[in-house]
This record gives C-alpha cells, sequence and structure tokens, in this order.
C-alpha cells in the first residue's frame, strides 16, 4: 500500500507543473452537478496542456453509465508536431501529428474494475 501511494505522489510531481500552469480544455460536454454532488451519469474529460514544454496530461471519467470505450478531440495542440500518447497504466501506447489528435477522436477503453483514466502528452520525434 505506501509504495502505490508513494509511486502515485511520482507520478503526480511529473504533470503537477502542467496542472498549475498550463491551459485547461474540456473534451466532453460538462455535467450539471448543481442538483446533486453524486458522480454524473455522464463520462467527462479535461485535458491540460503547456505549449511551451508541448506536454500535457488528459484526464478521463466514465461517470456512472457503463462505457466499454470513448472517443475525445485533444486541443491546443500544434498541428505539424508529433506526439507520443500514453495511458498510466499502459493499455494505450500511439504516436500521432497534433492535427490528428485535433480532427479524428482518439479511441480510449474504459475497464468496468476503473472508472477512470490518465494520459499523458508528450513530444515525439517524427
Amino acid at each position: 500500500m505506501r509504495a502505490s501511494v508513494a509511486a502515485e505522489i511520482a507520478r503526480y510531481k511529473n504533470f503537477r507543473r502542467v496542472l498549475a500552469e498550463g491551459k485547461q480544455y474540456h473534451l466532453l460536454p460538462q455535467s450539471d452537478l448543481t442538483i446533486d454532488l453524486e458522480p454524473p451519469d455522464e463520462p467527462d474529460a479535461a485535458q491540460f496542456f503547456d505549449p511551451f514544454t508541448q506536454s500535457g496530461v488528459v484526464f478521463l471519467f466514465r461517470g456512472n453509465i457503463t462505457w466499454s470505450e470513448r472517443r475525445v478531440r485533444l486541443k491546443g495542440l500544434s498541428p505539424e508536431a508529433y506526439y507520443h500518447i500514453t495511458s498510466a497504466d499502459g493499455a494505450i501506447s500511439l504516436r500521432a501529428t497534433g492535427r490528428a489528435l485535433m480532427t479524428q477522436s482518439l479511441r480510449f477503453p474504459y475497464e468496468a474494475a476503473r472508472p477512470s483514466a490518465l494520459l499523458f502528452i508528450r513530444p515525439s520525434t517524427p
């Protein structure tokens, strides 16, 4: 347990600057949480991206409705630059241009045991 917590803290330290200083984008329509504070039925996705370092992070949340897969389009990327997208659990690893990631959708799976996913955006060479 202690090792898992230490690993998550180390992971957070790798992207906390992007959370604090990067631009935030909502990738899916936002759920209305004014009625109650229960988890929303619909999925949610938020991207934080630092154009200076061309790095970012995406938080994906399934919501109460079971989805096996969703699609999102990333935002704010440099169209001609290449990016490497990886998930924290290693299930996703792909390389694409910013244009492709912003115009075509990025597919990601949701497992029943994992109601959320964390993606990392890093610059890549062509």
